[in-house]
């Protein structure tokens, strides 16, 4: 359907969807083409991917994300760095959008056959390739947000993540603490967009929406 649709029918979905599935954004018909590829690559079923999820500690695996992530002791890079003067909360999704130029383009809206929206990386064994975390670990962390501010899968491309938000981070300190786990769980958003935590932080305090994207 045409992108500047896709948002409106997602949210009336998932507003009165039933027990046993789940609407998802997938992007172009090139994103489905090269999702359905990966299905065919993923080593375990999805019982299994959500059977290890279950196993896993998000506390721990931030924290190893955290150590991965830490920058070599000769770069000059302050990851951190400072809080912007003008934050722009991120009230948008990209994946009904052409990244170049922003304009709104033919997008796939799937029904996932899935018990809620955290077990739709395992029914399509997403993740576990370049930097980005393992099916389980995906949802494992959409578990943990939903739980903590409301967050549900709006969107999963070939190389995207899209969440809409219904408690975000009200304050400059809370904003800080999630944008830290972000960068964790996606060092990509700040290496290759944001710049620093700081400035991914300020995208999100009091943001509907969140962004994650794996080169």
């Amino acid at each position: 359907m045409p992108g500047e649709r896709a948002i409106a029918l997602w949210t009336d979905l998932a507003s009165h969807r039933r027990p046993g599935w789940w609407p998802v954004i997938l992007g172009t018909e090139d994103d489905e083409r090269r999702l359905a590829e990966s299905v065919a690559y993923c080593a375990s079923d999805p019982a299994a991917i959500l059977a290890t999820a279950d196993t896993l500690d998000t506390e721990a695996l931030l924290e190893r994300w955290k150590r991965d992530n830490e920058p070599e002791d000769d770069e000059e890079w302050d990851v951190v760095g400072e809080w912007p003067d003008a934050p722009r909360p991120n009230s948008q999704f990209a994946l009904p959008y052409n990244v170049l130029t922003k304009q709104p383009q033919l997008t796939i809206v799937a029904i996932v056959a899935v018990g809620d929206h955290a077990e739709v990386p395992a029914a399509l064994g997403w993740g576990g390739w370049n930097s980005s975390p393992g099916p389980a670990e995906h949802v494992a962390m959409l578990r943990r947000w939903s739980e903590r501010h409301g967050a549900q899968l709006v969107g999963l491309s070939s190389d995207v993540v899209e969440m809409k938000v219904s408690a975000p981070p009200s304050s400059r300190e809370s904003a800080m603490t999630v944008a830290e786990e972000h960068y964790a769980y996606c060092s990509d958003i700040v290496t290759q967009g944001a710049g620093t935590i700081s400035a991914l932080g300020a995208t999100l305090l009091n943001a509907p929406a969140w962004y994650f994207w794996w080169d």
